[in-house]
């Protein structure tokens, strides 16, 4: 990625040097497995482990006792017909066999319907979630997404800043522009903070500083690929417009191969992702609200 990166806006490695330098950690941001809701979800086998929520795969109650069980192997387990077993492979797919049962494995959640939630939240995703039309209608460290007030993924995306060249950087953040479809929305919201002083429209670092910070806060509205650029305006001599590359994928839970009955397919992301491609040769701007 770095050698696309200087070939665009360099027009050749030797082009560049001279001046003020940016240089950042990593212009490239993979971030995978993050839950629509933005909520952390601990594992659970049966409601008793699950402290006032529920288990995913976990079916409504369905019996009282073992004689409203068909067959002689099932029982009656806290209101849930079970299985008996002597090993997981004597289990249907998808449960374990725990204390002689085969029990379901999944993901222990907050609401399984809006009557689980208190008055104005609704289930969202298995988590109680305020409702909203925008961010104003939020608590502190929320944004409006999808209707609900939801907490965003930071984990990952912090970029640093640094000048290595000799004389002032100058960084416009103001200008600072976000390329791509609607998906790119997800990344909407960027974060700036400069240790070395206030934030302006432009921002100063001296030679060997490092005080700048910017933070793309991922707010993906539903499961899915998300793809953005995010374009840094400044006066370096090396690249004077440098491209963030953020590629975001968001599932219904966190997976886990060795608990989950499926897996979400592998997060794969390279330079040659034709939505990547498409967004750095067409340079779409998307409407976000």
């Amino acid at each position: 990625m770095k050698k696309l990166i200087a070939w665009l806006f360099c027009g050749s490695l030797a082009a560049c040097g001279g001046g003020p330098e940016i240089k950042v950690d990593l212009n490239v941001r993979n971030l995978c497995q993050r839950a629509v809701s933005a909520e952390s979800e601990t594992r659970c086998v049966g409601n008793d482990q699950c402290s006032g929520g529920f288990c995913w795969f976990q079916p409504a109650a369905t019996c009282g006792g073992d004689n409203d069980c068909p067959g002689d192997e099932n029982k009656c387990v806290n209101g849930h017909c079970e299985q008996a077993c002597t090993s997981d492979a004597t289990c249907p797919s998808g449960s374990l066999c725990i204390g002689d049962l085969c029990q379901k494995r999944g993901y222990c959640r907050k609401c399984q319907t809006d009557g689980n939630c208190a008055g104005g939240e609704k289930c969202d995703h298995g988590q109680c979630h305020k409702t909203c039309s925008a961010d104003g209608d939020c608590p502190s460290n929320t944004f409006c997404t999808a209707g609900f007030c939801r907490r965003p993924h930071t984990n990952g995306t912090e970029i640093n800043f640094c000048n290595t060249g000799s004389g002032d950087l100058e960084i416009r953040v103001k200008e600072t522009k976000l390329l791509g479809k609607s998906d790119a929305c997800a990344f909407k919201r960027i974060e700036w903070a400069f240790v070395g002083g206030q934030m302006g429209d432009v921002v100063t670092l001296k030679q060997d500083s490092c005080d700048l910070t910017m933070r793309a806060l991922f707010t993906p509205p539903e499961a899915g690929d998300y793809y953005a650029v995010v374009e840094v305006y400044s006066n370096a001599s090396n690249y004077p417009v440098l491209p963030i590359v953020l590629h975001g994928q968001a599932v219904e839970a966190a997976c886990d191969a060795n608990l989950d009955v499926t897996c979400t397919p592998e997060c794969k992301f390279s330079e040659n992702d034709p939505q990547l491609q498409d967004i750095l040769n067409n340079r779409p701007e998307p409407n976000c609200q």
